[in-house]
Order: structure tokens, then sequence, then C-alpha cells
């Protein structure tokens, strides 16, 4: 009888401390986690693939042009200063990992909404930045790990 609550206290202790490092992790990657949800909610807001802006790369010219003629949104001035923000007044302290990529992406997207005045021009460019696939994303970290955290 003895050998069998002795186990039993064993594994209960075992979940205690897995329960233990999981509020850890989940902890240290609230601020990263929170960021992402920021992001996707306003890329669920970005046109479809089949309405957004295409790019051109020309070669010759060593540039690359952006057709808005096939983007359609609704998106406006306010949605995006809305996200900006959000961006703005997000809590930086809370990221402990990719914290100066996830600052510098936060950079180019505000830039991108303060400086371009064209607002098709403006929405082409945050989907470009948002919806590359080329570059990796600062705001996300390794899958294992996001899946664990379930991220």
């Amino acid at each position: 009888m003895m050998g069998i609550i002795g186990i039993i206290g064993i594994i209960g202790g075992i979940l205690t401390i897995i329960a233990f490092f999981n509020v850890i992790i989940k902890l240290l990657f609230s601020g990263n986690i929170e960021f992402f949800k920021i992001i996707n909610e306003f890329k669920k807001k970005l046109p479809p693939s089949y309405k957004k802006a295409e790019i051109i790369t020309n070669n010759n010219k060593m540039f690359s042009e952006m057709d808005l003629s096939v983007m359609n949104t609704k998106l406006d001035d306010i949605e995006l200063d809305k996200f900006a923000k959000e961006l703005e007044d997000f809590d930086y302290g809370r990221i402990y990992f990719k914290k100066k990529g996830i600052k510098k992406y936060t950079r180019n997207i505000q830039r991108i909404i303060r400086t371009t005045d064209d607002i098709k021009f403006k929405i082409g460019m945050l989907q470009k930045l948002i919806d590359n696939e080329e570059r990796k994303k600062p705001y996300l970290i390794n899958h294992k790990v996001a899946r664990y955290i379930k991220f």
C-alpha cells in the first residue's frame, strides 16, 4: 500500500514541476504572443490574395513595381491609425525574445503608415511586409517551441 501511495506522490510531484515550468514558459513568451496577436488581427483585415497588390520585378531597371489596379480593400486611414496606435502603445518590455527585431519591424510598419500618402500603396506595402514569406518574421519563434506554448 505504501508503495502505491509513494508512486502517486512522485507522479504528483512531477506533474507539479511540469505545470510550474509551463507557467514560467508562458510568462516568458506572453509578450511575443501578444505582439503576434496584434499583427495577426491586422493581417486578417488585409485583402485576400486575389485582391492584393502585385509586385512586378523588373531586372533590367533594378527595381520592383507594384500594380495596385487589382487591389480592392475596405481598409481606411482610421483602421491603419488604430493599428499604428496599438503598436505604439504595446509594452515592449514584456518581450524577452527577438526584442530588437520586433522593435525594428514595428518601426518599419509605423514608418510606412506615417509617411505614405496613397492609401492603396500604403496597404500594399504593409501587406508585402506582413505577408513576406522570404524574410523571417521577427515576431515568430521556433515552431517546436511555439507548438509547445500554444503560440
